[in-house]
């Protein structure tokens, strides 16, 4: 009966494997049927990049993207970004944002990636309850820079935009980009990259674009007002009312305002080109004067950032230690070991004994010494850079770190802040997620002894400093004479620095505590170009300091006496190099010698530990330091000062 039954036993089986088979196939063309469903129910209907089709590195620039649900249901989800790059691998973080598209609906939506790969796609996805909705690759435009170089003999385009109104389809004139007032961002902190905006009519926007608009202008930005349609001045209204000042050419903040007595149409090339064009300088003489260094032209340096706080988190042992151990035990094998051994009351097995003791106590003190933890602290380093809007605000960008030793889940967390986050690891993946604006949340897993490099941009608001400028001479050309008086909000503390720079050269503050005052330091005045210069170049030969005066770069403009630096000092030039190249970029203000102060004003820096302001929250909790590099212009019309001379 057994050898009977086999057949039938093995038949029962071939069916029900083929009926395995078949379900399967049936369950993976359903889904792929259903996968397929999905990605037809909502589409991009159209996309920006930037403000002009371009866009920055090392800025969060923002992609508007008009969703268009195709189905009569509603849609409902959370729409995720992530960088693709290299051989279509997924890198940084992910950006998420929730999404909720009524049936046949259209809605704007914008994430506002952090750009440094200039080769990047960007993976598309919207995760709803009945699935996955795949889109397209989204390639990133080009680079602003790069687009520049590719004509290195002529001038370099800035970005700029001529707003239209909400669902117009006029592009006239066609001399300059149109950019659509509803996909202007709501938040100061993503109109980075944003160089100048024409503006004809007054925008129907509610407050925080508005305010938006303004924090842009007081950075630095360039708006040229227009006649609107029936060729009258435009008149401005709640926060944006300053902007009615009846002068040809007047300033908001670091920024400037220029009217124009035409309309739209009357934007020639000529005029756009005017605005938009930064002439390239002549770089032979720059460099002579010390404003531009060969080898040295970039601005940015955020890798150089990034790596600094990565090297804070090093392990550091005790190396004369584990050598004078790795000594005592080369001693106690042998000869201390053959010694112990000829000894006559020595018998077998103690000579093994005692080398094996030995072995496992040099083991415990070499893994005690060695161990990870051994002088390591969890806790959240940070650099930043803080560019003043007015006497409260300020543009705060920072680089962080999170070093742990304990492995778990940690969360970054900050609020009405407008707040964009980004990883600091662009070249791979890791295993976080980033949403941003007015409540902004970075989740990630940390493995334990481990790091996470975070880039966030935020507005944040600080008492008032009461910073004037009280007494602004100079002459022939040259700042002879400077007093800064502050406010008694300033929480200014010993180790603290303070320079001022004026055209393209930097001046050492001392600071009064008695009248509370900035005070200029002729002998520390040095090009910006030196203050920039690297310690050590050309094959890594030591750069001396001579004192002020000679050409070279002084330690006195770092406060010191002229000597050279130690390592510590060093790091801490640095550190203050990067930072300051980072707070001095602008749209097409990217190498050392496009920068110039002008004439009328002078730009503060102090070097501050971290404020109390500058704290995220963050769980589980971790000790918070770090720098701070405060950039905030003073014109002349700030006090009651007038430049003489």
């Amino acid at each position: 009966m057994t050898a009977t039954g086999r057949p039938g036993t093995d038949h029962l089986r071939r069916v029900g494997a083929l009926c395995g088979v078949v379900l399967w196939l049936l369950l993976t063309a359903m889904d792929a049927c259903g996968q397929m469903a999905l990605a037809g129910r909502v589409r991009v209907a159209e996309k920006v990049w930037g403000f002009d089709g371009r866009v920055m590195a090392g800025e969060f620039q923002p992609l508007s993207l008009l969703l268009d649900n195709l189905a009569g249901d509603p849609v409902e989800g959370v729409l995720t970004l992530q960088m693709v790059s290299g051989s279509l691998r997924a890198s940084g973080a992910v950006y998420t944002q929730s999404v909720f598209l009524g049936p046949a609906g259209r809605r704007w939506v914008q994430f506002y990636p952090w750009i440094s790969d200039p080769n990047a796609t960007w993976q598309l996805e919207l995760r709803t309850a009945e699935g996955v909705i795949p889109f397209d690759p989204l390639d990133q435009p080009r680079l602003i820079e790069e687009d520049n170089r590719l004509q290195p003999g002529e001038a370099r385009i800035l970005p700029g935009v001529l707003l239209d109104r909400a669902g117009s389809l006029e592009r006239v004139p066609t001399t300059v980009k149109h950019l659509s007032e509803e996909v202007f961002p709501p938040w100061s902190t993503a109109t980075h990259g944003l160089h100048a905006i024409f503006l004809d009519h007054v925008p129907d926007w509610e407050e925080p674009r508005q305010a938006a608009l303004l924090g842009w202008l007081q950075r630095g930005g360039e708006l040229h007002l227009l006649l609107d349609a029936n060729g009258q001045r435009l008149r401005f209204s709640g926060i944006l009312s300053g902007l009615n000042e009846p002068f040809e050419r007047f300033t908001v903040g670091a920024g400037q305002v220029v009217r124009h007595e035409l309309q739209r149409a009357g934007l020639t090339e000529s005029l756009v080109s005017s605005v938009l064009t930064l002439e390239r300088g002549d770089e032979t003489s720059q460099g002579v004067r010390g404003q531009l260094q060969p080898g040295d032209q970039r601005l940015r340096d955020d890798e150089g950032i990034l790596e600094r706080l990565r090297a804070t988190s090093e392990p550091r042992h005790n190396s004369v230690l584990i050598a004078c151990l790795a000594l005592l035990y080369v001693v106690a094998l042998y000869p201390g070991a053959w010694w112990f051994s000829n000894q006559r009351d020595v018998r077998f097995p103690w000579p093994l004994v005692a080398i094996g003791g030995a072995v496992v106590l040099f083991s415990v003190l070499f893994f005690w010494v060695g161990r990870r933890g051994y002088q390591e602290v969890r806790s959240c380093r940070a650099d930043m850079v803080a560019v003043a809007e007015d006497s409260r605000h300020w543009d705060v960008l920072a680089f962080r770190q999170l070093f742990v030793t304990e492995g778990a889940d940690y969360t970054m967390r900050e609020s009405d802040r407008q707040t964009l986050l980004a990883s600091g690891v662009q070249d791979e993946r890791v295993s976080a997620t980033a949403s941003v604006g007015t409540e902004a949340e970075y989740s990630c897993r940390i493995p334990p002894y481990s790091r996470e490099l975070v880039v966030s941009r935020s507005r944040v608001q600080l008492a008032d400093w009461g910073l004037r400028l009280s007494q602004f001479s100079v002459t022939a050309g040259n700042l002879t004479g400077l007093v800064i008086s502050t406010g008694g909000q300033l929480p200014w503390r010993q180790g603290d620095a303070a320079w001022v720079m004026y055209r393209a050269e930097i001046w050492p503050l001392e600071w009064s505590a008695s009248n509370r005052q900035f005070r200029l330091r002729l002998s520390g005045r040095v090009s910006l170009g030196d203050f920039l210069r690297p310690q050590y170049e050309n094959f890594a030969m030591p750069l001396m300091t001579p004192a002020a005066g000679t050409g070279g770069i002084s330690s006195g403009a770092f406060g010191g006496a002229a000597e050279e630096l130690t390592e510590e000092a060093l790091k801490r030039r640095e550190r203050t190099q990067g930072l300051l190249r980072r707070a001095l970029v602008r749209p097409g203000r990217m190498r050392v010698g496009d920068v110039r102060i002008p004439e009328d004003r002078v730009l503060l820096l102090l070097e501050m530990d971290l404020p109390g302001e500058f704290r995220l929250q963050l769980e589980p909790e971790l000790e918070q330091t770090g720098r701070v590099l405060f950039a905030r212009e003073l014109r002349s019309d700030t006090g009651d000062a007038e430049p003489r001379g």
